[in-house]
């Protein structure tokens, strides 16, 4: 069948669900049109999908989706499917809509209690909402990804099962790591990265990652400028796990510190010779890199702060400097010309 045919079928479906709407309601099945219109726009949903119209079809499973909600709770699962299909079709060209059939099909679940499937539908959300920009689209993702940490650690308590709690960690990570980059809340996301390196210190398979995540916490409290919480850190990190306390990473927090501790200034280039020295020998990722670079203008900032200070100072004493020279000459003027005025008088009185 072309694509006329299609479009043509697609459009008689939609005229023969809106007539089935209008009709009266019966009392012994007050549901039946809804559930005669949902398949009539399912199946003009799918000719417009034959016919090349996504966005009509999207539109029909939208339809579809709230003709599903009108009826009792067993359609709940027809519902989300539709929502999905909806929200699948508008990803490309309207993200903003594909996210709210997504929370729509999402809360479905949570109704069903198909925490899994609905902790994926939120980590989509969460993907879409990527591109945001400003503060409040960035604000939107992590609130998805902390959604979705919750639900697959439901998902998890209910089916027993170690992959959700991975999805969940790294959920938790990664609501965590954008946290304090784009947000700069690095106490929240330093407790986070501190809570998941904790639990899996216990499992053997996945516990080598947990210097790392310590790495990033007392990172994230060094960039916060609470210092000495750092060090009282990496003392607990070292008790708690025995390899952290040999690791690079805690000598180059030290150092760190230590470097950017110093008085009256900190010491810029010990800091650029110490991540040098760190990466002949650990790999730094890229949130490692710009939390790192966060304290990188910190320093330059201060250095900039103190030498700008110097040079205001040095050009008030040299105006100062200036003003007394000034100062001298006019009044060696002044006594010289008293002197010749003195000597005139002096020469026309012998006169």
């Amino acid at each position: 069948m072309g694509a006329r045919k299609q479009l043509a079928e697609a459009n008689r479906c939609a005229a023969v669900a809106k007539a089935v709407l209008k009709r009266f309601r019966i009392d012994n099945a007050p549901g039946l049109k809804y559930v005669e219109a949902r398949e009539y726009y399912d199946r003009g949903a799918r000719a417009y999908a034959a016919g090349g119209k996504p966005e009509f079809c999207a539109d029909a499973y939208d339809k579809c989706a709230d003709m599903s909600a009108r009826l009792s709770r067993g359609s709940t699962l027809e519902a989300v499917y539709f929502h999905v299909r909806c929200g699948e079709l508008l990803e490309e060209n309207d993200p903003t809509e594909a996210c709210e059939q997504y929370a729509d099909a999402c809360d479905g679940c949570c109704d069903l209690g198909e925490w899994a499937t609905a902790a994926e539908l939120r980590y989509r959300i969460a993907t879409l909402t990527e591109f945001s920009d400003d503060a409040q689209g960035v604000e939107d993702r992590i609130l998805a990804l902390r959604g979705a940490a919750d639900m697959y650690g439901a998902a998890a308590a209910r089916l027993d099962d170690e992959a959700k709690h991975v999805k969940r960690r790294s959920c938790a990570l990664e609501a965590a790591a954008l946290e304090a980059s784009a947000l700069g809340r690095y106490s929240k996301a330093a407790e986070v990265f501190e809570a998941v390196a904790t639990e899996i210190i216990a499992d053997n398979l996945v516990a080598p990652n947990a210097t790392r995540l310590f790495f990033k916490s007392a990172l994230c409290s060094l960039i916060a400028g609470e210092r000495d919480l750092m060090r009282g850190k990496l003392d607990i990190f070292a008790d708690r796990f025995l390899e952290f306390a040999a690791a690079p990473e805690r000598q180059f927090l030290l150092d760190v510190n230590a470097l950017a501790s110093r008085e009256p200034l900190p010491d810029y280039d010990g800091f650029a010779d110490a991540v040098y020295n760190f990466c002949t020998v650990r790999e730094l990722d890229v949130w490692d890199l710009r939390m790192l670079k966060i304290l990188d203008d910190s320093m330059k900032e201060q250095l900039e702060a103190h030498y700008a200070e110097e040079i205001r100072v040095a050009a008030k004493a040299a105006r100062r400097e200036k003003k007394r020279k000034d100062a001298q000459e006019r009044a060696r003027r002044i006594a010289r010309d008293d002197e010749l005025r003195v000597k005139d008088k002096q020469s026309s009185a012998f006169l």
